[in-house]
């Protein structure tokens, strides 16, 4: 009987190929996407991320490839999202926290297509948060509870506007108001009053 040699890939090398896909897609997101994220990569990462989530103990890296799927989220928000939202005021600043939110939903979803072993398999034998949740979970805890407060004043501010009769870009508005929303904490908008 012929044994398969099977080759290991150690957490550290295996991360390191998954960051620089996640790296590549970030760079693409951050460029307006102006490329798309190559097919080949992509099945690249898909490969590396279920080889190390299959691989037998003491070499199975699920654990440690979940634990870094969130740290990677907290890192590419306190680095590129977070300082362009804080960079601007006003309407400005609305609009790139609108903007800052619908790409990491993209971010979300295109890491989700990476790291889906883990979550159909992972997740479930651990009873984990699933994947698409600790990405809601991170842009919340990173940047939308440093930045809630100027946000909450930045709608409240077009809603007084547009009471006063002044045209006010409504799109925008419905858009930020759409983030509270998603993340379920709608409340800071509309406080009550004491």
């Amino acid at each position: 009987m012929t044994g398969m040699s099977v080759d290991i890939i150690q957490l550290d090398k295996g991360w390191e190929k998954m960051k620089e896909g996640i790296d590549k897609f970030t760079q693409i997101m951050e460029n307006d996407f102006d490329n798309s994220f190559p097919l080949v990569l992509h099945s690249e990462l898909y490969a590396t991320c279920y080889a190390m989530c299959t691989q037998k103990a003491p070499h199975n890296c699920a654990d440690d490839l979940y634990k870094k799927y969130g740290t990677m989220y907290e890192e590419q928000l306190q680095k590129s999202a977070l300082p362009a939202i804080k960079a601007k005021k006003g309407e400005a600043m609305l609009q790139e926290f609108a903007k800052r939110w619908k790409n990491h939903k993209l971010l979300v979803r295109q890491m989700w297509k990476l790291f889906v072993y883990l979550d159909r398999f992972y997740i479930k034998r651990v009873s984990a948060l699933p994947l698409k949740a600790v990405g809601v979970q991170k842009f919340e805890q990173v940047v939308f509870n440093a930045v809630k407060e100027e946000v909450r004043t930045g709608v409240l501010g077009l809603i007084e506007k547009e009471r006063e009769g002044e045209e006010v870009n409504r799109e925008l508005l419905k858009s930020v108001v759409k983030v509270f929303v998603e993340i379920g904490d709608w409340r800071p908008l509309f406080p009550t009053r004491t």
